[in-house]
Parts: structure tokens; sequence; C-alpha cells
């Protein structure tokens, strides 16, 4: 019979840390939230950014082209489900 050996536990507890951390961020995440225009502005730039980039890489590399276009078409879609679904009210404060 082998001895214990505690840095068996150690990606286990790794893995319960960061499944708590994630179960905590998605439960902030519902109920109204305020809006920040600075932050939208600034998520905007980024994946415009990010966007420009993907289609450098598609020009200078034909073979990630239909990556790229792939991904579009469903972050299209899934953009349009998410707005589908997103509610906006105007609450005073």
């Amino acid at each position: 019979m082998s001895a214990f050996n505690p840095s068996a536990l150690t990606p286990l507890l790794m893995v319960a840390v960061i499944g708590s951390l994630y179960y905590r961020r998605i439960r902030r995440q519902f109920g109204r939230q305020s809006y920040q225009p600075k932050r939208a502005m600034l998520r905007v730039i980024v994946l415009a950014v990010a966007m420009c980039g993907l289609m450098f890489a598609a020009f200078v590399l034909p073979h990630v082209a239909v990556g790229v276009v792939v991904g579009l078409l469903a972050g299209g879609v899934l953009g349009a489900l998410a707005l589908r679904h997103t509610h906006v009210e105007n609450v005073a404060g």
C-alpha cells in the first residue's frame, strides 16, 4: 500500500477553487445592472481590433479564412440570439 500523497489533491483543489470563483461571478451577472458607457465603448474597441486582426490573418493565411468566416457567422447568430433575450429598462437612479 502506498503512502498518502497530498500533491495528488492539488489539481482537485484548484478545480474546486476555480469553479467556485466562476460560480460567484456568474451569480453576480443576474438582476439589474447599471449601464456604463465607458466600459461598453472599451469592449467595442477591443472587439473591433480583434476582428481586424482576424481578418488580416484570413488574408495573409488563406487556410485560416474558412475558420474566420465560420466564427463570424456563429458569432453573429449568437449575438442575435443574445439581443433577442436581453431586456433593457430605464430606471431613475
